[in-house]
């Protein structure tokens, strides 16, 4: 800030910014999303033993480390400016990863009483990075089927809420899919009926999730929306079209007619529709492929039934794409 070369405007003095980490000081910060760990797995070299059961050479971790991922790293960047207090809002696994990111949020002197240990059918989100010699193998990630609960959804709302009166700021981050923000969205919109609360407040949080799909998400070429994209938008980086993303962005942009207005929604939801009804569904069987290449014309996984499709994400999305519909076809 003191060596800026002449002719060239100093953008933030020095005193301006000792005085606003002053005032962060003085601050309570609460930090609600997608928490998550990266785990590093560095693999040796000269490999493992050979496997008695499948004649196959194993691979050996010679060092292994865990860091923030998602709102953790956000969390961790936090504290270095020093707040007042922090407190951390979100959902982990009642599983290794989940204890080993409480554990470090502990080091950082955060509050955790607003993380929710969700008891079965949520996985902590972990990105298993396997490093070998110079490069990264393919990666392994953890927590991309979960299903929240409605308790664990309440009480989620319950922090936020408290945190949203108690605290000088609150900040939000999104880390999972595409199909994640809309799911997130309209699963808020529905905790808040039936907790009886107004959705005024939260607007402007669930607007930037639909806002986020619609231009990050959405394939304009061939319908549908993709598998998963960069938290902070641009190019999506896993374009194939799975069965559970098209089920959420169905509700979540109906939603997002409703509540905001047609534009941008409704060009989103039918441009996804179309994609679902022309080539998701598997009409000899009446369900939906789960995985399909970008274009939709190729099956890459062909199981139709499992417990994350038929008795939730495709018949569920159907069920709640009505009272919407009903309530566009209304105005």
């Amino acid at each position: 800030m003191n060596d800026t070369p002449t002719g060239q405007e100093d953008p933030i003095l020095a005193h301006r910014v000792r005085d606003v980490l002053g005032k962060i000081g003085r601050v309570s910060v609460a930090v609600c999303g997608d928490f998550c760990l990266d785990a590093y797995w560095m693999l040796h070299p000269r490999g493992g033993e050979m496997s008695a059961e499948t004649s196959l050479r194993a691979q050996a971790v010679g060092r292994q480390y865990y860091s923030p991922g998602g709102a953790e790293n956000v969390v961790a960047n936090m504290a270095a400016l020093r707040p007042a207090s922090i407190r951390a809002i979100g959902v982990v696994g009642d599983d290794v990863f989940g204890r080993e990111l409480l554990r470090q949020l502990h080091g950082l002197g955060v509050d955790t009483t607003g993380m929710i240990v969700q008891h079965g059918r949520f996985d902590t989100v972990a990105y298993g990075k396997r490093c070998a010699e110079d490069r990264e193998e393919p990666r392994i990630d953890f927590g991309f089927c979960n299903e929240r609960s409605r308790d664990t959804d309440a009480a989620v709302l319950s922090h936020l809420r408290q945190a949203i009166e108690q605290c000088g700021a609150v900040v939000f981050n999104q880390q999972v899919p595409g199909g994640h923000n809309v799911e997130f969205a309209w699963l808020l919109l529905h905790a808040l009926h039936v907790l009886g609360e107004r959705s005024a407040p939260y607007e402007g949080v669930i607007r930037k999730q639909l806002d986020h799909t619609v231009a990050s998400g959405i394939d304009d070429e061939f319908g549908g929306v993709y598998v998963e994209g960069p938290h902070n938008g641009g190019a999506a980086y896993d374009t194939e079209k799975e069965f559970w993303q098209q089920a959420e962005t169905l509700v979540g942009t109906l939603d997002g007619c409703v509540l905001f207005g047609i534009d941008p929604y409704w060009k989103a939801y039918q441009k996804v529709h179309r994609f679902v009804f022309d080539r998701v569904v598997n009409r000899e069987v009446g369900e939906w492929w789960p995985l399909l290449t970008r274009d939709g014309n190729t099956p890459i996984w062909t199981h139709m039934g499992h417990s994350w499709k038929i008795n939730y994400h495709s018949v569920r999305s159907m069920i709640q794409s009505i009272a919407p519909m009903e309530k566009l076809l209304a105005m």
